[in-house]
This record gives C-alpha cells, structure tokens and sequence, in this order.
C-alpha cells in the first residue's frame, strides 16, 4: 500500500487530535514552565593538590599545605555535609576511602586544608596495601586521583574534574664524604673491645 503526502499529514494530524487537551496542557508545562523552578546546582567544588604530592602519609594528615579544597555554597543557607575522599592509584586502583566530621558549610566560599575535610582516624585503606602504608608510612610511588563526594546532602555532589597528582620518593640519601677508596687519617686511635 503506498501512501500520498496528503494521507501520512493527515495521519499526524490524527493522532494529535486524539490527544486528550489535559495531557498536551502537561507536556507545555514541563517543557516551558518546570525548568525555571528547577533547583540551580547549590554547590561547586575545587580542589588544588599541588604535584608532586608527598608520599608520607603524616603529611597528608597534618600538612595543610598537601590539599586545599574551596566549597561554594549558593543554597543561601548553612548546610550540614559529610566530606568523602576516595584515593586511587593508576595501578593498584582504590588504595583508600576516608569520611570528614560532619561540616557546616556556610553561604558563599569556605576553605578547608587536607586536616580539615576528612577524619584521617577513619580511613579505609585497600587490604592488599594497608600492612605496607600503615608499615612504611608512605603511600606508593606513582599517579593518584583524588574524588570529592558531598555527602548526606539532598542531591550529592561529586568534584566535577577529579584532581591528580604524582607521588615520587625523594633520592635515598648518598656519602658525599668521603669519596669511595679514601682513607681517613685520625689523630686519636681507637680501640675497639669486641667481647663475646
């Protein structure tokens, strides 16, 4: 059966006819009403972790200069959150989770250090890292990214751009004095007393 443009218009036109004045009344309303009420996003997150990071993790805990992050509240209002961070590694994936105390975020700009927007007493380490974290005091060498969560909010907010940051263990340390095959000439002879 073939039809003419004349029958598939008037098929259209059939089909709205149909509709009941109610429904289409709705579907103007969510299209061109609705999004002017709609809640306008209520916080925006940064986070500046300068690189390389530290690889202690005590400095991670009480260094405020590791991480700053700057919350933007626009509700108008203070509101109550719960900070999560989540840590991952490009090989070894999460290597830890770690909630804030509960925080109060007050209208326009707040600035919090890494002390500050997590409770580092509560973290939730990887188990297949967490004997050599906690052993060593250090975090892994390599590339890490941070994620932001507000928590306990109506509408959880996650860091738009996750934050990364290299992780490199300084030089060991090396004898600068005296060079290899050097003797050393001493003034005073010293006696050894080995006993058994």
């Amino acid at each position: 059966m073939s039809y003419t443009i004349e029958h598939i218009k008037f098929r259209n036109f059939s089909i709205f006819r149909c509709l009941h004045p109610g429904f289409i009344f709705l579907i103007l309303i969510f299209i061109f009403i609705l999004p002017q009420y709609l809640p306008a996003q209520q916080f925006t997150m940064q986070l500046i972790v300068p690189s390389p990071g530290s690889p202690y993790f005590s400095d991670w805990e009480s260094n405020p200069n590791i991480a700053t992050l700057i919350v933007n509240n626009t509700t108008g209002q203070p509101q109550n959150i719960i900070f999560s961070l989540n840590l991952t590694h490009s090989r070894y994936g999460q290597v830890l989770t770690v909630l804030s105390d509960p925080k109060t975020i007050m209208p326009g700009q707040n600035i919090f250090s890494n002390p500050d927007f997590v409770n580092w007493e509560s973290v939730d380490y990887n188990r297949n890292l967490e004997e050599t974290i906690i052993q060593t005091g250090r975090l892994p060498e390599g590339r890490f990214t941070l994620y932001i969560d507000l928590r306990d909010y109506a509408s959880p907010l996650t860091l738009a751009t996750p934050e990364s940051v290299n992780v490199i263990y300084p030089e060991p340390p090396r004898l600068v004095f005296p060079v290899n095959d050097d003797m050393i000439i001493t003034a005073q002879q010293l006696n050894l007393v080995h006993s058994l």
